[in-house]
């Protein structure tokens, strides 16, 4: 654990030292988004509002986005801010990675098959809540409606450290694999380390006169234990995202690369790790689109 710690440290400090370049980057892309959905099943409407107990229920959220991403000389940078609206609350999260390539900092070629550059990639995750009442992970007015506390809030506090792997797949703006752990840094939680993988892409492409751009991406979440409470224990996970949207700005007003529409998929199986404890938590799957708009800037 002690080796976790340090590696984690000093990814977190390699990060730190690579900001100043940011304001030399060959590239740096910044857009906003917006997305609305009925299907979130971790929040508000996940509690019967008499008893406190577990039901089920989807809930619908008006969520913002802020996406940040940029190309500098030994790497590149993505971050994004979320804020998600639940019947007149919010839980904000933000995930985030710094990638120093191991190509460019040591000048050589360390590309093989589909693998166009290896990439160190430490990052973090952190989010906000509440406490945790009788029946969900996330809901909003819980208190008001009677339900019994279980546990306090904790914060999610995680840094991350990992190898990302890029690839060069022909008809994509970019794609790549991202393979590490998770530390939690939360003293009321105590999780033990946590394997992940994520697969994220972009392609950009045209249909008659319209152009359309797909993104998205696929994450794995290994189980993980809390030596604090085993209420907070999580089973493993996967959730994804994937939107296809219509460069709305290019066929309204000829300005391309400015304002899309369209839709979004969202899938989970096990969400945020919930487990099912009787009167208490109920594990959730959810499948459901959602509107999205995008502004870039």
């Amino acid at each position: 654990m002690k080796k976790i710690m340090i590696l984690l440290i000093a990814a977190l400090a390699m990060s730190i030292a690579g900001i100043p370049a940011h304001a030399a980057s060959d590239w740096q892309e910044l857009d906003v988004q917006f997305y609305r959905g009925n299907g979130f099943k971790q929040y508000s409407n996940a509690i019967d509002n008499t008893t406190g107990n577990p039901t089920g229920g989807s809930s619908t959220l008006n969520v913002f986005q802020l996406n940040y991403s940029n190309g500098w000389k030994y790497g590149a940078t993505y971050f994004y801010f979320q804020n998600a609206f639940d019947n007149g609350d919010y839980r904000m999260y933000t995930q985030g990675w710094e990638f120093l390539s191991l190509n460019k900092i040591f000048n050589r070629n360390l590309s093989f098959g589909p693998v166009k550059e290896l990439r160190i990639a430490p990052g973090w995750q952190f989010s906000t809540s509440k406490d945790y009442y009788a029946g969900t992970q996330n809901q909003g007015a819980a208190a008001d409606m009677g339900a019994k506390v279980v546990y306090p809030a904790a914060d999610t506090k995680d840094l991350f450290l990992g190898l990302d792997f890029f690839l060069d797949i022909p008809g994509f703006d970019f794609a790549g694999i991202t393979a590490g752990i998770y530390q939690d840094f939360q003293k009321k939680t105590k999780f033990v380390a946590q394997p992940s993988v994520n697969f994220y892409y972009r392609s950009h492409f045209y249909l008659g006169a319209t152009r359309w751009k797909a993104e998205g991406y696929a994450q794995w979440y290994a189980a993980r234990r809390s030596r604090v409470d085993a209420n907070l224990d999580a089973v493993s996970y996967f959730t994804m995202q994937h939107a296809l949207l219509l460069d709305t700005g290019l066929l309204l007003w000829d300005r391309p690369d400015q304002f899309y529409t369209g839709l979004q998929l969202q899938w989970s199986h096990n969400t945020y790790g919930v487990k099912t404890i009787p009167g208490v938590s109920k594990a959730t799957n959810e499948f459901f689109p959602q509107i999205l708009f995008e502004w870039v800037f």
